[in-house]
């Protein structure tokens, strides 16, 4: 019989172990979260709900993520690498100085945190890339991103492909620098991201700018669409690249050596450079919406220019078309006069006629109005009607030479201002003009805050919770070596002395008249607060037990503060109720006085130091007894004068005990929680062999003292609701150097502390008293 309940155990046990490694095994697949927080490599083939990454160093190699992961801000610098991982969510990067992917797939990945990089490698593939902050992005290898988007606030995210690296769609909603050395269907700019850059070495589908961009393509383009928005788009055609189809709202400059095949616009003048487009098509709408709600072509044009007719300064490379009505531009552009129509030559007589004189009638200068950039030129263009008059000499002058001079009708700014030019035909004295506005674009923010700006930024550091304001007004250049103040608006528009670490904060410049900011020049200053101080008190808790008249040894306090900054102290003391400040005492040690009146007194010292938050310890306590430090006589009565007053003698004390090692405070579990713990797990084995009797759990405090003189020591314990070791409560029978405590009781904390009374003869006793410690039950 003995022998089955035996196996009995036995068997159960074991059904009990195979249990717990399931469920081990199952909490190891498929887990909620993966938190990691120690650096190193986790080689696991595992998979997870959801991850979480606390810290740099982290190298996650095959693990699959089927909801997200996140690399926290806490993360503010270091590396992060995932090898041949999965994330089937969002993978979230809010900290983190370099992330690597290499290798492995992911659904969507957000870059949040600013100034971070990203670095695909291998085989690495993502669905959709986000960069909500300014970025490094650096597609390489196989690796393979199939939408890129550019937030707003993302400004100057750089993004290269290399290798056989490829980025499929960019949507760049901000300012980006885009480096691309393999080929792209779809490269966007929105409308602001006004001062991007777009290197191409590879060959792209298509390209739409929204906005003034740098375009320079050292491969084949399909389609480049400018609109409206795009104004002063700057094309550079390098390597004998061709656009197949270019279609333009505003003003582009095309330089270069490649060739464009054909070009749409609503104004022949919109196309400038050195390049010519070889057919040039006129529609009111060059770039229209296609079936997908996407930009395209338009090709409602019924009439092409011929860019090789005519010769002179009355040569025209356009023509109109039917569907749009007219070319002429209001701003730009005068309607042109009828010409008048030519004579027919009278029938030649039998004698040689002299040679015919055809007179000038009229001159068309074109643009009618114009802004003209310092350090730029305008070539204005000019018709003579007729256009066979027989003398085509034109004549150019300047209203005014100290703005703008011109010279074969090219138009050089001189200073900022207005000027019209003027084109005079030699013959008939014929004029038309054109309203020259010389204006100064703005190239650098020189001087920030008295400080030499580079790169239009500044760095500075303050400490915390000091004074910093932002400059109203910055320094920055024109043309040449025209320097000026500029007023300046700041995003965000205060500084907070109490946020640590770096914030950026951007200037937008509010132009003066006369100037312009084409290039979204913008004035920026790092501005990096340094850590909050912090006061650090190290000292232990001093108590005393004296008597009546007698001197108290004097209370210190030893603390110490972060950032080289300067402690200062501040006493009080508490009797009774009343707490009295002792605005005397400014320094870490406190001398009592003698102490005549019998209780208790608690000293208190506030430490404080600049911009740091203070610190209050409690340094000593002193009790005082209501006996003074007097023995009474014991010898034989010897005869005195009684009218004369004497005063007792003063006894000798005891030695006050040394504590060699205090008690020390315990965290311990209930009697009843670790009952509680156990239960599940021998409830069987118990019913088998019977419920054992339970022990009392108890913990054990020990104190170790001692004297050199000979007396004798004694402890009484005491309980204390604060962490105080005076005015506590006596424990009955605790009065040894060991004292035990019951934990079956109720969770919370109590604290403890002994008195050690040395007793020796012919002395007054001394008592020394133990730090307090706590008693925690959980």
């Amino acid at each position: 019989m003995k022998k089955n309940s035996i196996i009995s155990i036995i068997i159960i046990l074991l059904i009990l172990l195979t249990a717990i490694l399931f469920v081990r095994g199952c909490s190891q697949e498929g887990s909620e979260m993966k938190s990691y927080t120690v650096a190193g490599t986790y080689t696991e083939t595992a998979t997870y709900q959801n991850g979480e990454i606390k810290v740099s160093g982290v190298n996650i190699e095959n693990a699959t993520f089927t909801g997200n992961l996140t690399v926290v801000d806490s993360v503010v610098d270091g590396d992060i690498r995932l090898t041949n991982s999965a994330v089937q969510g969002e993978l979230l990067v809010k900290g983190s100085g370099t992330v690597y992917l290499d290798g492995g797939s992911y659904q969507n990945v957000t870059l949040e945190k600013q100034g971070v990089k990203l670095v695909l490698l291998g085989a690495a593939t993502i669905e959709n890339l986000t960069a909500r902050a300014a970025a490094t992005i650096i597609v390489d290898n196989q690796s393979k991103v199939k939408t890129l988007n550019v937030d707003k606030a993302a400004n100057r995210t750089s993004i290269t492909t290399q290798e056989n690296g490829t980025i499929e769609n960019i949507q760049s909603r901000g300012i980006s620098d885009i480096l691309l050395n393999t080929p792209a269907k779809l490269i966007g700019f929105g409308t602001n991201a006004s001062g991007s850059t777009l290197v191409s070495n590879a060959v792209i589908e298509k390209i739409v700018a929204e906005s003034k961009v740098t375009l320079t393509l050292n491969a084949n383009v399909g389609t480049v669409l400018l609109t409206a928005t795009g104004e002063g788009t700057g094309i550079i055609l390098g390597n004998n690249a061709v656009i197949t189809s270019l279609a333009t709202e505003t003003r582009v400059e095309i330089t270069g050596e490649g060739s464009i095949t054909s070009a749409t616009t609503n104004d022949v003048l919109n196309i400038t450079g050195t390049i010519t487009p070889d057919v040039v098509y006129i529609t009111t709408k060059p770039v229209v919406t296609d079936a997908n709600g996407g930009l395209t072509v338009s090709t409602n044009t019924n009439r092409t220019a011929d860019t090789n007719s005519g010769s002179g300064s009355s040569s025209s490379w356009y023509s109109n078309s039917s569907s749009s009505g007219t070319i002429i531009n209001s701003k730009y552009d005068a309607p042109p006069l009828n010409p008048v129509d030519p004579v027919d030559p009278p029938s030649p007589p039998t004698p040689p006629s002299p040679p015919i004189t055809i007179p000038v009638e009229a001159i068309q200068v074109t643009p009618v109005e114009a802004d003209v950039i310092m350090g730029n030129t305008l070539k204005l263009n000019t018709v003579i009607f007729p256009a066979n008059a027989t003398n085509q000499t034109i004549i150019w002058e300047s209203s005014n030479t100290n703005v703008a001079t011109v010279t074969n009708g090219v138009v050089t700014p001189v200073a900022n201002g207005e000027a019209t030019i003027t084109a005079r035909t030699q013959d008939g004295n014929k004029t038309d003009t054109c309203k020259i506005t010389v204006k100064t674009n703005i190239a650098a923010v020189t001087m920030i805050n008295t400080i030499n700006a580079t790169n239009n930024a500044i760095a500075e550091t303050i400490a915390y919770d000091s004074s910093y304001n932002l400059p109203v007004v910055v320094i920055v250049q024109g043309y040449g070596s025209d320097v000026f103040p500029c007023s300046v608006t700041w995003t965000p528009n205060t500084v907070d002395t109490k946020k640590v670490g770096e914030t950026l904060y951007t200037g937008t410049l509010v132009m003066p008249a006369g100037y312009v900011n084409l290039n979204n020049v913008e004035a920026s200053i790092a501005l990096t607060v340094t850590a909050q101080p912090l006061i650090t008190a190290s000292s232990e808790l001093s108590s005393q037990r004296i008597y009546l008249n007698e001197d108290p040894a004097p209370i210190f306090v030893e603390a110490s503060v972060t950032e080289a900054k300067t402690l200062t102290y501040q006493w009080s003391y508490r009797f009774g109720d009343s707490e009295i400040p002792m605005p005397e005492i400014t320094g870490p040690i406190y001398d009592p006085p003698v102490s005549t009146t019998p209780g208790t007194v608690y000293y208190t010292c506030v430490i404080s130091s600049e911009n740091a938050e203070p610190v209050t310890v409690l340094a000593g306590i002193v009790v005082t007894s209501a006996d003074p430090a007097i023995l009474p006589d014991a010898a034989a009565p010897v005869a005195v004068d009684e009218s004369i007053p004497t005063a007792p003698a003063a006894a000798d004390l005891s030695e006050m005990p040394t504590i060699n090692a205090q008690p020390t405070s315990i965290s311990q579990l209930s009697g009843v929680a670790l009952a509680t713990s156990l239960a599940q797990a021998t409830r069987t084995a118990q019913a088998a062999l019977g419920t054992p009797k339970a022990d009392i759990t108890t913990a054990t405090f020990t104190v170790d003292a001692q004297v050199n003189d000979g007396g004798e020591l004694t402890y009484q314990w005491f309980e204390s609701a604060d962490a105080i070791n005076a005015d506590g409560k006596p424990i009955d029978g605790a009065t040894g150097k060991t004292f035990a405590v019951d934990t079956s009781g109720p969770a919370g904390t109590t604290y403890y502390y002994v008195e050690i009374t040395n007793t020796k003869a012919g002395c007054l006793p001394v008592t020394a008293v133990s730090l307090p410690v706590s008693l925690t039950i959980v």
